[in-house]
């Protein structure tokens, strides 16, 4: 495990964006939650949406005075490999589940849990499949509580790696999905609740352009900036479509 380090952020910069009852329902929230240690958990401090929410969303309750800490898992590329068929697979997508997918998932998992001893967290949160097996790994304490938070649509799963995961995040006292029709209708997963996507309005990607200076970017990339332009804001995935 490797403990990542953020940028500070400073929750008032925000206050713009919000409405007054929002606000003090934030730091209603927060203060509720004074005094905690919190763990985030998840594959990796770089790249991909999970990523880019925790650099935001961490130092953002980090200023609310919550005590938390973001981890990120140790991996190889076979481990990276053998999860990608799980993102993809997990939504849909047809393929076996081999042993040597199954060995290497435990392997990591049971290996990251190792270096989890010793941790005296209160809650524990674990985004997405990568990490989720952690919990049948780590020696878990009766003060602590365990949330697997997903970010991908699991309504229609490959059964088998979805049969797989299912003996791990029921174990999970709450799971957290992004919307009800991402959930699979038989999971019956513990206290599910919903949190719905947002955006960092103070992230480069999200600042406002002004239209000369948008028309100057696309033109660098030959093209004319003229023309009517279609857009897509994601990646090149078909589970983007």
């Amino acid at each position: 495990m490797e403990l990542v380090h953020v940028t500070p952020k400073s929750f008032n910069d925000y206050l713009p964006f919000v409405d007054e009852a929002a606000v003090e329902e934030i730091r209603t929230l927060a203060a509720g939650l004074a005094g905690k240690k919190i763990a985030m958990i998840n594959a990796t401090a770089f790249g991909g949406g999970v990523a880019e929410k925790l650099h935001s969303l961490v130092p953002l309750l980090k200023d609310l005075g919550l005590d938390l800490d973001w981890w990120v898992m140790k991996g190889d590329n076979d481990f990276y490999q053998v999860t990608k068929q799980f993102h993809n697979r997990l939504q849909g997508q047809e393929g076996e589940l081999t042993r040597d997918a199954v060995q290497i998932y435990l392997d990591y998992n049971r290996a990251n849990a190792g270096q989890m001893e010793g941790w005296d967290y209160e809650i524990v949160v674990v985004h997405d499949p990568q990490p989720a097996a952690l919990i049948n790994y780590h020696r878990r304490s009766n003060r602590t509580a365990w949330i697997w938070r997903c970010h991908i649509d699991t309504s229609t799963p490959n059964p088998e790696y979805w049969n797989f995961l299912y003996d791990y995040i029921r174990q999970y006292d709450a799971a957290i999905f992004t919307a009800c029709d991402f959930v699979k209708a038989d999971s019956h997963l513990n206290n599910l609740t919903l949190i719905t996507p947002s955006i960092d309005p103070l992230s480069v990607k999200n600042i406002k352009l002004e239209p000369e200076q948008a028309k100057g970017i696309v033109c660098r990339f030959g093209i004319d900036g003229n023309r009517p332009l279609i857009s897509q804001i994601s990646r090149f995935d078909p589970w983007k479509d």
